[in-house]
């Protein structure tokens, strides 16, 4: 995507969207890189997390959306028509269009695809870590329902062992919650990885944390 459409795109948006208030970027090391776990909100989190969230971040995306092939019938079942309750003979036109423009912009903010129940998750995992290295920041989102339901997924903390074996540095995970009635970004303090620890206890006292921390509850 032409990078002056794109800022034309994201000033229109900026003007649309009343930006929300930022709370906790204080407990953020500055100059490092981090995965910032943030709960979706629905189409909100990520759109809002890009426009104004204070600290630059790679998006992890789901892989059909990076792709044109598979992007327009990714939409159409599982949102359109899965969570808008939308007619295929609606949904299917609409998905079409909305996917030629969704494309070129999950691709132009360096997004990373990620290949769920699928052994290319490796190539998610090893496009992280080169992220990370060359001073990135990551942000991947959680469905809210997986969050409430005390059920968020390990997976993704694979991040901080690859990182560590590549870079001998230990990787922070800061907890995000979005709250879109209250126009609100809450972070949280973050827990580093332990290269200590024995990894399948790390990795459980790491999902504990992130998952504690970002229920609705305790912003309440």
């Amino acid at each position: 995507m032409n990078r002056a459409i794109y800022n034309i795109m994201e000033g229109f948006a900026r003007l649309v969207l009343k930006a929300p208030k930022i709370t906790g970027a204080q407990n953020v090391v500055n100059d490092v890189p981090a995965v910032f776990v943030a709960n979706h909100a629905g189409v909100y989190g990520p759109v809002i997390i890009k426009l104004f969230f204070p600290f630059k971040a790679l998006p992890w995306v789901i892989h059909n959306i990076t792709d044109p092939r598979l992007c327009a019938d990714y939409l159409k079942r599982n949102f359109f028509e899965q969570k808008l309750g939308w007619h295929h003979l609606i949904s299917k036109p609409v998905a079409y269009i909305v996917g030629q423009i969704c494309v070129p912009i999950i691709r132009h903010i360096g997004s990373i695809p990620v290949y769920r129940m699928d052994r290319r998750i490796r190539h998610t995992i090893k496009l992280s870590v080169e992220a990370l290295g060359e001073n990135n920041n990551l942000v991947i989102f959680i469905d809210d329902d997986l969050i409430e339901a005390n059920s968020l997924r390990k997976g993704f903390i694979n991040i901080a062992r690859a990182y560590y074996n590549r870079h001998k540095k230990p990787l922070t995970f800061y907890p995000v919650r979005i709250c879109p009635q209250r126009r609100e970004i809450i972070i949280e303090k973050g827990i580093q990885f332990d290269p200590n620890r024995q990894y399948r206890y790390e990795r459980q006292r790491i999902k504990d944390y992130l998952n504690n921390h970002m229920k609705c509850h305790a912003y309440h």
